[in-house]
């Protein structure tokens, strides 16, 4: 049998989580690369089990260069590939601009650092929601994309599919049935968005 895995089954032996929930937190944060609490019942149950075998998970993974981060407060552990600040993104580290599986083009970054701002912005206005949630309208997003870095997410199929992306990662969350071509439609911006931006790259938005 490999030694690794002889090792892993020892650690899990003094916990209540088994071999086959080890291995589904592993594949879950390396496919998606987070796992959220209260996002469904299997992931409440990942990542319950995750914060039983964190140690464990840590040390699994700096063998393969990537670091694992987890926020207690709002419930989510996130992986970052190699060489990627935690959290944020390293600025001259062009890998650390991607997850385990996609890289994000200049529209997805520019998406991403301006729910950053309209999260922060929100968050100093003391108009979070009980889960430390932003709910933002899209016109509210698209003027200040336009405003800030004068940029435009132009076309629908585009946007839409920078939205789904970024729900994937569950940095924000909309409604199944959300209407993406009306302004008024409410993107919920989620507190995971802290851990993918860093102060730095903030500071980098024009302000007013």
């Amino acid at each position: 049998m490999n030694e690794l895995l002889n090792i892993v089954e020892n650690q899990l032996a003094d916990t209540s989580v088994s071999l086959d929930a080890f291995r589904k937190i592993t594949t879950r944060l390396l496919a998606n690369g987070v796992i959220y609490h209260g996002d469904s019942s299997l992931e409440s149950t990942l990542y319950n089990d995750a914060k039983r075998i964190e140690s464990l998970l840590d040390d699994y993974f700096v063998i393969i260069g990537c670091k694992l981060f987890h926020e207690p407060d709002f419930q989510y552990f996130c992986l970052f590939p190699p060489g990627a600040n935690v959290p944020g993104f390293s600025e001259n580290d062009e890998e650390a601009k991607t997850s385990l599986r996609d890289k994000f083009n200049q529209d997805e970054i520019a998406t991403i650092l301006i729910l950053r701002f309209l999260y922060q912005q929100i968050f100093q206005e003391g108009a979070l929601t009980d889960e430390a949630e932003a709910p933002i309208t899209l016109e509210l997003f698209y003027t200040t994309m336009q405003t800030r870095l004068n940029r435009s997410l132009s076309l629908a199929t585009k946007r839409k599919e920078i939205f789904r992306k970024l729900r994937r990662l569950k940095l924000i969350r909309y409604a199944p049935n959300a209407d993406l071509d009306n302004p008024d439609t409410v993107l919920t911006i989620r507190p995971i968005i802290t851990s993918f931006v860093n102060a730095e790259a903030l500071a980098t938005i024009p302000q007013e």
